[in-house]
């Protein structure tokens, strides 16, 4: 690899990330005699244990989704009303085929409407547009969700029965610092707009974020490779070293075959254009990483699931966006780049790669 060698000094503003605008508008629907958990509390006494259900897109052993469960988890069994919680996962990302994915979304609906649940948390998109929009976006039982990916005005919400957590990509501070990296290789940065590839898994998250990151980048040239298995990742990590300015890894998801140890080595091999990542478990393989705080998702939820049993309602908690960062700097890839990291940055950034 060669790239001339640089400071990440510039990195310092971005390292304690500042909160970012979380409060967003409301949909229209809007209603100011939204119902309080008392009056919508279903098939259960005063008194007795509130029933909770965790409605989950994906699969049990999905990382983030883990660390958003365990976080859920432990913050509302620290509360006086430690509800009973029934965990349901439709593993959306384990199946590519629309036949398959309804087919779950009619059990996790079969599953609410046996359990009647008094809230119900849901995680991520698939759930959101199979599940919640067809069948409970206006009750009967208040709504939270958590990881819908950049707007959920798609879903036609009654935001008087929902309230909801945002999932954000930290793109646009990821993309400003990885063109500061002046690279050495031919073609050179393009003069008009920033060519950005991305590389991904081919997911309904992964497709519905690229849509918004053409539309809040105004000035990158973006091009994206949906990938299945991890022999057409490496083939289309190829292939962009020698058409793109700078490279997103977005994320593994959905991709069969994904072998950590061999990534790492293939990107130190051949990597040749400055790399970035907003997924935190990608850092190992991105010389960059603006990732997301994924335990934050479930805490929101709890604090969300406490509010609404203390009397709050849906439109009072309202929708909002994570913001929370987990900067990296991938040590290994660093070194074999020519990249002099600044004590400041030492100090500040979680490093990795440096075995």
């Amino acid at each position: 690899m060669s790239l001339k060698c640089f400071s990440l000094l510039f990195l310092l503003p971005f390292l304690t990330m500042c909160q970012r605008s979380t409060e967003l508008p409301l949909s229209q629907n809007l209603k100011n005699d939204a119902p309080t958990f008392a009056q919508t509390r279903r098939g259960a006494i005063d008194g007795s244990q509130v029933r909770v259900m965790y409605l989950d897109s994906y699969h049990e052993g999905y990382q983030a989704g883990a660390l958003q469960r365990v976080a859920f988890a432990a913050d509302l069994a620290a509360t006086s009303f430690k509800p009973q919680i029934l965990w349901h996962f439709m593993n959306s990302q384990q199946v590519n085929d629309q036949q398959a994915i309804d087919k779950a979304a009619r059990i996790a609906k079969e599953r609410i409407d046996n359990y009647q649940p008094d809230i119900l948390v849901v995680s991520d998109d698939t759930a959101m547009r199979t599940v919640i929009a067809p069948f409970f976006r206006k009750g009967p039982m208040p709504v939270v969700f958590i990881g819908v990916n950049w707007d959920a005005e798609p879903y036609k919400l009654d935001y008087s029965w929902v309230c909801g957590q945002l999932e954000v990509d930290l793109i646009k501070a990821l993309s400003d610092q990885l063109v500061k990296i002046k690279p050495n290789f031919e073609p050179a940065l393009s003069k008009d707009k920033v060519r950005m590839a991305i590389l991904t898994g081919d997911t309904e998250t992964d497709r519905k974020t690229v849509e918004y990151y053409k539309r809040y980048l105004s000035t990158f040239q973006i091009a994206a490779s949906f990938v299945v298995t991890f022999e057409s990742w490496k083939s289309s990590f190829l292939a962009l070293q020698k058409t793109e300015d700078i490279i997103i890894l977005r994320s593994n998801n959905g991709i069969t075959g994904w072998n950590p140890k061999d990534a790492i080595s293939f990107v130190a091999k051949n990597g040749r254009i400055p790399s970035g990542s907003v997924s935190d478990w990608m850092s190992n393989v991105s010389l960059l990483t603006y990732g997301k705080d994924n335990a934050e998702f479930g805490h929101w939820a709890a604090e969300a699931v406490v509010r609404l049993l203390q009397g709050e309602t849906p439109p009072s908690i309202g929708i909002v966006a994570n913001y929370n960062a987990k900067v990296k700097v991938n040590l290994g890839l660093a070194n074999g780049y020519g990249v002099t990291v600044s004590p400041q940055v030492l100090d500040l950034a979680e490093l990795v790669g440096r075995d």
